[in-house]
Formats: C-alpha cells, structure tokens, sequence
C-alpha cells in the first residue's frame, strides 16, 4: 500500500467484521493542498461562503451543492465555509459531531470525499499537536464514519470490536501507527453515542427528491447512522421484489473466510 492513501474496501478485518462496501468506499488521500487563488474572485467566494453558513436564502441541504465540486472556485467556498468552524482543543470525534449537526452532508461517494477533506484539513489547522497532517485526519475521519455505521446501522454481522477497530489502522499514519489510546477513546465515543445529524426530516427530503416529485407518504430518506447510505427513493418506481439482500460467508477452521 502506499503510503498516505486510505483504501476503505482493503482495510484488514478480522473475520467476524466486514467493512467493504460501506462508508467512504473509495480511495482518499493525499488530501491535495489548498488551490491557488490567482484566477478566483476570492471575495466573492467568501461572500458565498458567509451566506451558506448564515443560510441567508441557503436550506441546509443545499450547502453541500456549493462546496463538493471539483473546481477551484468551489474549493475556496469550501475553504472559506470551514473557517466559520473554529475546532481548537476539540478532539476529532467533538469536531466531527458539531460539524455534521450544522452541514447536510449529501452527493455522490466523491463529492462526500470533498467535503471531508475540507473538514480535516480545517481540523488538523486548529489543532496542529493533535495530528501532524490532514491526511491523518481524514483517515482518521473516514474510519469514524465507518466504525459509526458498524456499530449503529443495520448491520448483521458481529459488531467491530475495539481491537479490530485499532488493528484496521494500522500503518495508516503515514506509514506509522495511531496513539493507540486515542484509537481507544474514538472507538468509546462512537460506540456510547452514535454520530448524529441534526436537520429537518423535511429539509432534507426536499433536498433529496428529484425535480417535480412529490413528497408521498415515504417516511424518513436519510439514515441517521452514516449520510453515505442516503438513497433518494422514486415512488413512481416499479418495485420487484421487498425483502432484505444477505451475504453468507463461512470461516475455514484457519479463520479465513470463504464464499
């Protein structure tokens, strides 16, 4: 692996746990540094970005839209929009909290990425003695995201234990290990108090539906777990089959799992 490069569907499990496929889901890092200004109205992306904090004339599902492209102009109102955030003395879990209860975190897989990166790189600014790069924060945030959607969401395996929480990461500071105390209070606080997103059900259904749907009697869209499992869901859709999609897995008496 190299190092500096977070590969979610390839982190090491043991066999009881499985985090493939969940979470971020795709490969993050190095978290690129921040884009020049030379041919961005800076003022005008703090305009922006001061006006998507406030909401002024902005829902909170629609904050997401101006900071998760991949352009530089939405880069710098991504930047700008984090330093409204003051972290300092906050540890990763407490930022992390305060963070998704004031930003609808909504988009594609990459776009998601985007966000967080942002977030990380702003966290590792406020608190510089805490992790040494922004690349250790994402990692670190990423497998906060994930443990939180193991512990809390509809999983139907054995829950990701501490030591395999720790055992997931190793080497994942470039190229060195995590504190192995601070693994242990992140994994305490996600497993006694789930991650939780504070926005209106009807906000976020809004933000959600595609353009001319209406509402329906659907209940709530967005899991309260993880946002990476938000589905927008078509009512007009033919439906096929209901029921629930499982994966069997076996362990040889070596441990390893098959098929």
């Amino acid at each position: 692996m190299e190092s500096g490069w977070l590969l979610i569907p390839q982190l090491r499990t043991p066999p009881s746990s499985d985090w493939t496929g969940r979470g971020c889901g795709r490969a993050v890092g190095p978290v690129p540094p921040p884009r020049q200004r030379n041919k961005v109205d800076s003022e005008a992306a703090r305009r922006l970005a001061a006006r998507l904090f406030n909401l002024e004339g902005f829902k909170r599902g629609d904050v997401a839209r101006h900071l998760y492209k991949n352009n530089e102009f939405s880069s710098v109102v991504a930047e700008e929009y984090l330093k409204f955030f003051d972290f300092s003395g906050q540890t990763l879990n407490q930022a992390l909290r305060s963070f998704l209860k004031e930003f609808v975190l909504v988009g594609e897989s990459q776009e998601r990425e985007r966000v967080l990166q942002h977030f990380s790189q702003r966290y590792q600014h406020c608190n510089p003695e805490q992790l040494s790069t922004a690349d250790a924060a994402l990692t670190l945030t990423c497998a906060l995201m994930l443990l939180n959607t193991d512990l809390h969401g509809q999983n139907l395996g054995k829950a990701m234990s501490c030591s395999g929480f720790i055992s997931n990461l190793d080497g994942m500071n470039e190229g060195g290990n995590f504190p192995r105390e601070l693994l242990k209070s992140l994994y305490s606080s996600i497993k006694n108090e789930k991650l939780e997103w504070a926005v209106a059900d009807s906000e976020l259904q809004d933000s959600l539906l595609p353009p001319g749907g209406e509402r329906g009697d659907c209940g709530s869209l967005r899991s309260k777990s993880n946002p990476f499992q938000d589905l927008a869901h078509d009512q007009q859709a033919p439906q096929f089959k209901q029921g629930f999609l499982t994966r069997k897995a076996h362990a040889d008496i070596d441990g390893k799992k098959s098929e």
